[in-house]
């Protein structure tokens, strides 16, 4: 009766080491996923990010930088009713 008692704790024993590794690989497999899943991510996040930033600054340097339109935005609140129109409709 005392072997039974043996064998079983011993089987308990190995099935809890055999479940846990198992389920250890399997978190371990899930966060490496994730962790390259997010650096694909971060990559074209990046990618994107810096093609809008060299749009807006290659906008930025052509129409906006000039002393005509900084003198407008500078000159913005104060400006009287009919200058402001006209930064509006573009035609300054």
């Amino acid at each position: 009766m005392d072997s039974k008692y043996k064998y079983f704790f011993v089987y308990f024993i190995i099935t809890l080491f055999t479940v846990g590794t198992f389920w250890y690989q399997k978190e371990y497999k899930i966060d490496k996923h994730l962790d390259i899943e997010f650096n694909n991510v971060m990559k074209n996040y990046n990618i994107i990010y810096s093609q809008y930033k060299d749009t807006a600054n290659i906008i930025f340097k052509t129409k906006i930088n000039k002393s005509e339109i900084i003198k407008i935005f500078k000159n913005g609140n104060s400006a009287d009713k009919t200058l402001q129109d006209k930064a509006r409709k573009g035609s300054v």
